[in-house]
């Protein structure tokens, strides 16, 4: 399994997303309750060829969405409708979209596009592809879609993911895993900080063991979950401010450490924002924010 990007580096500056639960359901791909070989929520648009699929490189659980374009005269794609933005109206919200894809086969190109629509259906905002994924494994691909509108001005939208991209001209079929979507409920850049102190990828092991043919005992790697520490050496009063909103929030945190790259990650951490203090109490020497992924990953994840 590879990143489309980097895990840490680059020439940009780190961004903090201050979230809301997931609103998808069943954005993992493991319910079919009922056996139409289809995840539950999901169905198909355009005439696409949707299915649940036991894929053996999973990025979590057992199955994903199998999504195909498999006609050249026609656009087609994959929604999940009935949607509701937890603040209310949609008009002028911002959404994350996280999507974990695989190119199969075909002409998609490392491109993905995503619409969002209001309950009338009619475009409340949309992303332009995303094309700077590896396109020959797993890749999680970030999009945010800032300021929607919606005629309706109603709190209800739906999400239509396009295998390829938004014209006929394509085919292709690509395979997608824990696709999550949150309400942007603010948005924070913060200088890179002077450390990444402890980054890496912890083993989550489950607690019991198995009994093998052998007469030996195995234990099992749930996976691999991601962790790091972003330290500073010196803020000023507006980076404190900043930092104390972060720390104030009590939902979920997107980490994307760049600007310049697609990768990110959700991520919870202890609520503390561990600080140290010269001269007065406002101006801090060193201030630490301890991060932990939210995802479990089947396999290690590389660089690319």
């Amino acid at each position: 399994m590879s990143f489309s990007g980097n895990v840490l580096g680059g020439v940009g500056v780190p961004r903090y997303y201050l979230l809301s639960e997931d609103l998808i359901t069943n954005g993992s791909m493991e319910d079919d309750d009922n056996a139409d070989s289809i995840p539950d929520s999901w169905a198909a648009g355009g005439g696409a060829t949707v299915a649940q699929v036991n894929d053996t490189t999973t990025v979590f659980g057992d199955y994903v969405l199998s999504v195909e374009d498999n006609n050249i005269g026609a656009i087609e794609w994959v929604t999940q409708t009935g949607l509701t933005m937890p603040s209310g109206d949609i008009n002028g919200k911002s959404l994350l979209a996280a999507i974990w894809v695989k190119e199969i086969s075909g002409t998609p190109g490392g491109n993905i596009h995503v619409y969002i629509k209001d309950n009338g259906g009619a475009l409340a905002g949309t992303a332009s592809p995303a094309s700077s994924y590896t396109t020959s494994s797993w890749s999680l691909i970030w999009i945010p879609i800032n300021n929607l509108f919606s005629l309706a001005g109603s709190s209800n939208f739906s999400i239509e993911i396009f295998p390829t991209n938004t014209t006929a001209s394509n085919l292709g079929k690509q395979y997608y895993d824990n696709i999550q979507v949150f309400e942007i409920e603010d948005t924070i850049e913060l200088a890179e900080p002077t450390e990444y102190r402890g980054q890496g990828w912890d083993k989550e092991l489950q607690t019991g063991r198995q009994r093998l043919i052998d007469g030996s005992y195995k234990e099992y790697i749930d996976g691999w979950r991601f962790r790091c520490e972003c330290v500073w050496e010196y803020m000023d009063t507006t980076d404190e401010a900043d930092r104390q909103l972060i720390a104030d929030h009590d939902g979920l945190i997107g980490f994307m450490p760049h600007n310049d790259v697609e990768w990110g990650q959700v991520c919870l951490w202890d609520g503390h924002l561990n600080r140290e203090y010269f001269f007065n109490r406002f101006v801090g020497h060193t201030s630490a924010i301890p991060l932990v992924g939210t995802e479990i990953m089947g396999s290690k994840p590389t660089r690319t």
